[in-house]
């Protein structure tokens, strides 16, 4: 459960980041290896 809510909390932050820091924060890597765990533990 704490695992889900992690990955869930990652997810949020890596698509809320690019409106406060436009450059070096929105990493599309990041972005997709937490979309491929989510998908992992479901």
């Amino acid at each position: 459960m704490t695992n889900e809510t992690s990955l869930s909390t990652s997810l949020i932050l890596n698509v809320a980041t690019p409106s406060h820091e436009s450059r070096g924060a929105y990493n599309p890597r990041s972005y997709r290896g937490s979309l491929l765990a989510l998908n992992g533990t479901k």
